[in-house]
């Protein structure tokens, strides 16, 4: 017994104990990704790291959208955002729940999601976010405005253990 142990069982009724996980926060970089908003974009490198032991994470992700110019009269984007393993190509890896989207028709949008990741190697392993795919309707054309970055204080990611 310790502190910040817990007593696992497996199938068999056979106990363990295991080390309590903290969550891990991402790390969000002053620029994030403001290319076009382009019909099918899925390959926008946000910048976005999040970097995970070994082990499964639940991984919550909340992200605003924001254009310019402003989108308005419906005119906007519904967009996906997804993990890959990669810090310069949207190599998604099977995770479970793997899209986190959102849509801005306004000023501001919102991109939400829950991913299962496993890091099935044994060190730590970097994960990045990118767009995942980008549907454009309204006839709304401009670019984004950071994505991910560090100016938007309502961005967040944790990670909590799913072990």
């Amino acid at each position: 017994q310790k502190v910040n142990y817990a007593m696992m069982s497996d199938a068999n009724g056979y106990g363990t104990w295991k080390a309590l996980s903290d969550a891990i926060l991402a790390k969000f970089p002053t620029t994030g990704y403001s290319g076009p908003v382009t019909q099918g974009n899925a390959n926008g490198a946000t910048n976005v790291s999040i970097t995970l032991p070994p082990g499964r994470w639940l991984v919550l992700t909340n992200i605003v959208l924001a254009t310019t110019p402003v989108t308005s009269g419906g005119a906007g984007a519904w967009v996906r955002l997804v993990w890959s393993d990669s810090p310069t190509t949207n190599n998604p890896v099977p995770f479970v729940g793997g899209y986190n989207s959102g849509n801005i028709v306004s000023p501001y949008g919102n991109a939400i999601g829950t991913t299962l990741v496993v890091n099935n190697t044994n060190a730590e392993k970097t994960y990045y976010l990118f767009l995942g795919g980008v549907d454009v309707f309204g006839g709304y054309t401009g670019n984004w405005n950071n994505i991910g970055s560090s100016q938007y204080p309502e961005n967040s990611i944790v990670a909590y253990p799913a072990n």
